[in-house]
């Protein structure tokens, strides 16, 4: 197992951006953990990747459910020690509004905010070594 691991979040659809971008990682080098509103998505995709010969495991994530938060850093943590590069490929049209949460139809910003909450939870004690990417830009 690799010393780097990157967590991409949006990784649940075998022909989308984030499985896309979880292989490309894979490829070089870090252990990829793949998540996906449907946890079942998410471990489908990252069983192809280890199939490939990639390093990969599969998490429900669902960037409107706080509660996933604490457990997916959790899981990082106590797993891995530290993240290296979290990318967000959650398309934004599909997260769902939740009034409980403060989110309706017209401000959707759930998907952004939950990246840096994931990250800051598991960010290692001496800073990023990788990234922070979303929508195909580096945020940090």
């Amino acid at each position: 197992m690799t010393d780097r691991t990157a967590l991409v979040t949006g990784a649940g659809r075998a022909a989308g951006l984030g499985i896309a971008v979880a292989r490309a990682l894979a490829a070089q080098g870090h252990h990829v953990i793949v998540t996906a509103r449907d946890g079942g998505q998410a471990e489908e995709q990252a069983a192809v990747l280890r199939s490939e010969g990639l390093s990969a495991e599969g998490l429900r994530l669902d960037l409107a459910d706080t509660d996933d938060f604490a457990r997916v850093a959790a899981h990082v943590g106590d797993g891995h020690g530290r993240l290296d590069v979290l990318v967000n490929a959650v398309d934004p049209g599909r997260v769902d509004a939740h009034p409980e949460l403060g989110v309706d139809e017209e401000d959707r910003p759930v998907a952004e905010s939950a990246v840096w909450v994931v990250w800051a939870a598991t960010l290692p004690a001496d800073g990023p070594t990788g990234g922070v990417f979303h929508d195909g830009e580096r945020l940090a």
